[in-house]
């Protein structure tokens, strides 16, 4: 069971490579009653951000705990050594990485991949077709955007309704949202300008969603670091929230871990 504490005293950080102790934001949505989900990785978006959103679309109660720096007690609890990492009363207290696993795994367990075999493979391809657009999505600070392009070409394509599945929302429409919020982010209006009015139009729409919504304006989101926004060469000092932190972020701290 994670134990935290509320300091007497708090610190708040500017950037991910401050020393302090690792902090827990909690999610509790009204009305339910389930043991929370647990998530661990640094104290920023990240790999962390869609599996974040995921539980809170599902409505599905978790702890996040995050990482600054100077703290890995985590390796020792990772499969790989690294986060993201996942566990669950489902899993026996177990953990898994691997932010891809951990996004399938909470997607079959809230049931957030579709209802038929087809619907499965089709929002499992929009997932891959998001991280495509991550990989890619610099690219809006440079002159050939010709890949981009076609990946959000394609991605409009792909749109068969409000969402990807038609009616139903998906896992794979909340990785997709955050890799559109992120360009939209970065550069406001670019969509339109650059003629994907669907994708726009899906984005202020999954916007609009109240857990969404609810969960853009609370502590548990985090801001954006300059390393996050793509416009200039990774930087090890590039992890300073470009806004500062809420203090209700840092409100409780993770009890030291053996």
């Amino acid at each position: 069971m994670t134990t935290f504490i509320s300091p007497d005293s708090t610190t708040i950080p500017t950037s991910l490579g401050d020393e302090h102790r690792p902090v827990v934001v909690s999610f509790r949505p009204p009305g339910i009653d389930a043991a929370p989900k647990e998530l661990r990785y640094f104290c920023l978006r990240g790999l962390a951000e869609v599996p974040r959103l995921m539980l809170e679309v599902t409505s599905t109660p978790y702890d996040c705990i995050m990482y600054f720096s100077g703290e890995n007690n985590y390796k020792s609890i990772s499969p790989t050594g690294a986060m993201p990492i996942y566990t669950g009363p489902e899993l026996n207290g177990e953990y898994i990485a691997q932010s891809g696993a951990i996004v399938r795994h909470i997607a079959r367990e809230t049931g957030f991949d579709g209802e038929t075999v087809l619907d499965k493979a089709i929002t499992d391809q929009v997932y891959e077709t998001s991280k495509d657009i991550s990989s890619n999505r610099a690219s809006i600070f440079e002159e050939d955007q010709t890949k981009l392009k076609g990946l959000l070409s394609r991605s409009e394509d792909m749109l068969k309704g409000p969402y990807f599945l038609g009616e139903k929302i998906s896992f794979g429409d909340v990785a997709m949202f955050y890799e559109l919020s992120r360009i939209e982010e970065a550069k406001p209006g670019w969509l339109t300008t650059k003629g994907f009015t669907k994708l726009s139009s899906f984005l202020s729409q999954m916007i609009a969603l109240p857990a969404i919504s609810d969960y853009l304006q609370s502590p548990r989101r985090i801001p954006i670091t300059e390393n996050e926004v793509g416009d200039k060469p990774w930087a090890r000092t590039g992890y300073k929230f470009m806004f500062p932190l809420n203090p209700e972020t840092v409100a409780k701290t993770l009890l030291p871990e053996p």
